[in-house]
């Protein structure tokens, strides 16, 4: 077994998240008449954010945990401490897409 007995402990430690990939089945259970399937699916991107998208919030660093049509966001980060509950994509700022494993410095 190798050992580092040389290595310097880190101040900070990580928080290491999964996140789900996909969160509604892809279509409605009802048929329509004519055997036409609703998509039960909402969009994946809205106003170019996708949910657990990493974002410049009030400066803070975060993840879109909700996502609403008129283009508010529900940001957090990822112990659940609530950053903002609806805030325009406007003040936002893009820093990550969003991967299957969240990271967050804590």
């Amino acid at each position: 077994m190798n050992q580092n007995f040389e290595a310097q402990r880190l101040d900070k430690s990580l928080l290491i998240v999964p996140k789900r990939q996909h969160n509604r089945q892809i279509h409605k259970r009802k048929i329509n008449k004519g055997g036409i399937r609703k998509l039960n699916q909402t969009p994946k991107y809205v106003f170019g954010y996708q949910l657990f998208d990493r974002v410049l919030c009030l400066g803070k660093d975060a993840f879109v945990f909700g996502r609403r049509s008129s283009g508010g966001f529900d940001i957090r980060k990822l112990d659940g401490e609530k950053v903002s509950a609806n805030i325009s994509c406007r003040k936002l700022r893009h820093l990550e897409y969003r991967k299957a494993l969240l990271v967050s410095c804590i």
